[in-house]
């Protein structure tokens, strides 16, 4: 450790650079950037994964139930197969709706897990791009066009409407906070210059004129 008399001859940026600095979320970190939070970025990734295989499972099911297809039949190559993205069959067609519909879920998501308008793209990249990962070491590299078609209309509708709710979302934050720093006072409250009591002036005479 450094004594007092040692820490004065250092440079004001060096003594800078040994403090933690504090994250937007609050947490502090050592040498990261002011709301670059590891930590806080690792849990939203993982949070959006989960919430978007746990949308997509819930449409399979859904749209397997209505179409009448026996739903015990969905397994993990609807999710992680490229060969169940098809134009030429009825479970194929089931998936396409569930991926497109998975993307529309998925904004929302955005706006509730990332919050933060510049960072859905990031997110939504990411979220495709474990996904391809998955794909590849579960079946392979994807050869299917389908497969890219629908993923990379997924990305688009995903990344766009993440924006945009997120976007209207911090736009109703800031009118709010603007209309809470314009409010006038309260009728039973009055400025601090109104509460003062009589000024007394003193005049030549030595008395004091209110």
């Amino acid at each position: 450790s450094l004594s007092r008399e040692e820490l004065a001859l250092l440079p004001a940026a060096a003594i800078s650079s040994l403090s933690p600095r504090r994250s937007m979320s609050g947490h502090v970190g050592l040498g990261y950037a002011p709301g670059f939070d590891p930590l806080l970025i690792v849990s939203q990734i993982v949070a959006m994964q989960s919430l978007m295989y746990l949308d997509l499972g819930l449409w399979m099911l859904v749209l397997n139930g209505l179409s009448g297809s026996p739903v015990a039949a969905i397994g993990l190559e609807h999710f992680f197969s490229h060969r169940s993205i098809r134009l030429s069959s009825t479970g194929g067609w089931i998936s396409i709706v569930a991926f497109f519909l998975n993307s529309l879920a998925g904004g929302c998501f955005l706006c509730v897990v990332v919050e933060r308008a510049k960072k859905c793209l990031d997110f939504t990249a990411t979220t495709h791009l474990i996904h391809l990962c998955c794909t590849v070491l579960y079946d392979g590299f994807p050869g299917s066009w389908e497969w890219w078609v629908v993923n990379c209309v997924s990305v688009v509708v995903m990344a766009l409407l993440g924006e945009f709710l997120c976007m209207r979302r911090e736009m109703q934050a800031s009118c709010r906070d603007v209309a809470s720093r314009s409010t006038p006072p309260h009728s039973g409250e009055h400025p601090a210059s109104l509460r003062l009591g009589p000024t007394h002036v003193p005049t030549a005479a030595g008395h004091s004129a209110v």
